[in-house]
């Protein structure tokens, strides 16, 4: 039991030093893009799930994998230019 809360600690160190320094590379990158010159794209806000649902229909949107309400939230700030990072 000692052993799993130590692995548990150490990857919860790793994942949230990796969490930090993705935060702080998001804000340069922002800073950089709003400094112009640079172009940014993004596929899409948080749609849960992973892939395309086995009825998927390009035309048909009631059959692909949409946003939920963070994921409209997320569109809404990019849409405004506010979005920095999740």
């Amino acid at each position: 039991m000692m052993l799993k809360a130590i692995i548990f600690t150490a990857v919860l160190g790793v994942t949230l030093s990796f969490v930090t320094a993705d935060a702080a590379a998001s804000d340069r990158l922002l800073e950089k893009i709003g400094g112009g010159g640079h172009v940014m794209m993004i596929r899409h806000a948080n749609a849960p799930g992973t892939g395309d649902p086995d009825h998927f229909r390009i035309g048909d949107c009631s059959t692909q994998r949409n946003l939920d309400d963070r994921g409209r939230a997320q569109a809404r700030r990019i849409a405004n230019g506010c979005e920095a990072g999740g």
